[in-house]
């Protein structure tokens, strides 16, 4: 089944809230989040033409919601909202990269956009958005690399598992 069909409006402030807390570089408290995505719901629902159609009105929630996380980041979210940098090693890898990078990654692996539908969100024709994507993807990739050779290398000096034959 395609995500994007199946999506249902009851779905929006879940998802609506951790594409707020993947876009902010460091995240944002949950509360935060939440007041940012029924912020953007209600936006949405306030329109004068309803979006009927899902993959329309997922598409406005999410283009709502970016300009919602812009206006925060430039005003700068103080010390309160700033979550922890989340421990894994991807996430620490995701919020390295520059924010049109880290936005590109989390509308297609995350939010399961189409890449024609995640470029209608960040307003951006599909070859820009592809290029974007490629270079996300390739800068991710080399992160992860290079935190694994940083890592210590563990050597299993003895096991307590029994060989079976």
């Amino acid at each position: 089944m395609n995500p994007e069909s199946a999506w249902k409006f009851e779905d929006a402030v879940p998802c609506l809230r951790r594409f707020a807390n993947a876009v902010l570089s460091g995240g944002i408290d949950a509360v935060a989040s939440d007041q940012l995505a029924r912020q953007a719901v209600r936006s949405v629902l306030a329109q004068k033409h309803p979006v009927l159609d899902a993959v329309r009105l997922r598409v406005s929630l999410y283009q709502t919601m970016l300009k919602l996380c812009f206006e925060v980041e430039s005003a700068g979210h103080n010390a309160d909202t700033v979550t922890f940098l989340p421990p894994s090693a991807v996430a620490r890898s995701l919020y390295s990269l520059s924010q049109d990078e880290r936005n590109a990654i989390v509308l297609t692996s995350v939010e399961q956009f189409s890449h024609k539908n995640a470029a209608v969100v960040l307003d951006l024709p599909l070859w820009v958005f592809l290029a974007r994507l490629t270079r996300a993807r390739e800068n991710l990739q080399a992160d992860l690399s290079r935190q694994r050779k940083k890592q210590p290398q563990t050597r299993v000096t003895g096991t307590h598992l029994r060989i079976v034959k």
